[in-house]
């Protein structure tokens, strides 16, 4: 093919010289490609990979986002892994990770308590733990926690 004098052929630019970036410059170049949504989206299957690394060898029968309330009142965001050996209190932290916060093993739990005014639970536990205070965001959802849960307190 001709081409008419005064047209040139583009030419690519030349190829950007390899960086070796380390994992968190990685991490943030992927997630600068999404939008908040699915930013918020790959932060937890990044976590949902830890959290597997964290617990090995055990099934979760479920996995979310709840509120925990300590014993001053103070609400913080926890995720709760239910497997059928104990209740996984997660704390996650971005680029870090998630962290076992406590590991609640059936067989130290003695009854579960729901509110009839709000979603909130209380785990009761033993003389080897404290009881837990959660708040779940939708009734639905703390009703499937306390299902798992008092099934593997009555499975123990």
């Amino acid at each position: 093919m001709l081409l008419p004098p005064s047209t040139s052929i583009p030419v690519p630019p030349p190829p950007l010289p390899k960086v070796k970036l380390n994992e968190e410059q990685k991490l943030n170049n992927i997630k600068s490609n999404f939008s908040f949504i699915d930013r918020t989206l790959f932060e937890l299957l990044i976590q949902e990979k830890k959290i597997s690394d964290l617990i090995p060898n055990e099934k979760y029968y479920y996995t979310g986002k709840i509120i925990k309330i300590n014993e001053a009142g103070k609400r913080q965001e926890r995720y709760i892994v239910i497997t059928e050996k104990a209740l996984y209190n997660i704390k996650t932290q971005l680029l870090l990770g998630p962290k076992i916060q406590r590991k609640f093993l059936y067989k130290d739990m003695i009854g579960i308590s729901i509110s009839n005014t709000s979603n909130e639970i209380v785990i009761h536990g033993n003389n080897n733990e404290h009881d837990y205070h959660y708040e779940a965001k939708k009734q639905i959802l703390r009703d499937k926690i306390v299902a798992y849960i008092s099934f593997f307190i009555v499975m123990k």
